[in-house]
């Protein structure tokens, strides 16, 4: 797997948010970051885009069969967050740094907010992880979570409210395993805060404004926090 990555901002700021993107996403950028931008009230931030997964191979982490199309889904997503994490580690090193010392937040929109979710599971890189309309009608996806624990201390979800009205009987779910999740989280000891914010609309209603809303809201209380810390 070769992944390729796009940084916007400096490295040097203690702050970084990661994206998987697809081309759609990738034309709404500049709202997005706007939007980042004004929520995190100028905080200095560095953004890292992620391109070249196959969408229906490299997010997912169990096979199952198609939902969209003919095109069966795959078993990449670890190899995925491997690759991401190994991207990281060149940023930091190149930049003469530790990504040790860095707030790490991964999001993601659709499959790479299910993937982000995964990750959020099995890898402890990420202080955070921002979730718009994730996957999580995924075949087994809440098993799964049932008999995981999360490695992150804050988990956002959100979710459009017509999103049930989908017409496969499978992601007409989403809803209702949104909320198991949003449960599972809220039960878990490690977890901090999360949320599940609905939105108006359907799965492709503002998704560069709401995954700027969960970028902000991860990271607004670690703002908090540092300030507190530099002030004394």
């Amino acid at each position: 797997m070769a992944l390729k990555y796009e940084i916007v901002g400096d490295p040097a700021n203690c702050y970084w948010l990661i994206q998987i993107m697809d081309e759609q996403e990738e034309t709404e950028f500049s709202r997005e970051l706007g939007s980042i931008s004004a929520g995190l009230m100028d905080t200095d931030f560095c953004f890292i885009k992620i391109r070249g997964v196959d969408w229906f191979s490299d997010l997912t982490p169990w096979i199952a069969p198609a939902v969209y199309g003919k095109r069966d889904f795959g078993h990449g997503a670890e190899e995925t967050r491997r690759e991401v994490e190994r991207i990281l580690h060149r940023i930091a090193v190149l930049n003469r740094q530790h990504v040790r010392d860095k707030c790490l937040v991964l999001g993601g929109y659709s499959l790479a907010g299910l993937f982000s979710l995964w990750c959020a599971y099995n890898s402890q890189m990420f202080y955070g992880v921002a979730a718009a309309s994730p996957s999580v009608w995924y075949p087994n996806w809440i098993e799964y979570v049932k008999s995981h624990e999360c490695n992150c201390r804050r988990v956002y979800l959100s979710l459009g409210e017509q999103e049930k009205n989908a017409k496969h009987p499978l992601v007409s779910k989403v809803e209702e395993r949104a909320r198991e999740q949003f449960d599972l989280l809220e039960k878990d000891q490690y977890v901090i805060e999360s949320t599940l914010v609905m939105n108006p609309g359907n799965h492709f209603t503002d998704c560069a404004v709401r995954m700027a809303d969960g970028f902000v809201w991860v990271l607004r209380e670690q703002l908090i926090l540092d300030e507190a810390m530099r002030r004394g």
